[in-house]
Formats: C-alpha cells, structure tokens, sequence
C-alpha cells in the first residue's frame, strides 16, 4: 500500500484548486521518478496530463499516441 508498483489515478486534481491540484501533480511525478511507480493518470487536465512522460488521448472512441 505504502510503495505501489502500478497506481491507477482517475481525475485525481478533477476538484480542487490550482494550489492543491499542483501539490498533488507533484507527489504524483515524485512518486513516478523516485520510487518507480507507474501511473496510469485519466485527466481532462492539460497540465497534468502534461506533466506524464507518455500521453494518450481518447476521441471519438479511439485512442492515440500523442506525440
């Protein structure tokens, strides 16, 4: 629970303000570079989801590769 190798993340700053949401990005990526856990985040954030090494967008049912 304390060190998850994979961590499913549904709109996790979907509801809180900009201070909060970045505190939350941040332990987010911290997690990812210094621990090693894989995030799977959903966001409709653009800058959280900018934040991710690797990004998908789903559209119309399809999902890409965004480069």
């Amino acid at each position: 629970i304390n060190s998850p190798l994979i961590l499913l993340a549904d709109e996790p700053t979907g509801s809180l303000d900009a201070a909060a949401a970045a505190e939350v990005a941040g332990i987010l990526v911290r997690m990812n570079r210094e621990r090693k856990t894989t995030l799977i985040v959903v966001t409709h954030s653009e800058t959280l989801a900018g934040m991710m090494s690797i990004r998908y967008e789903l559209r119309g049912g399809s999902l890409k590769l965004l480069k």
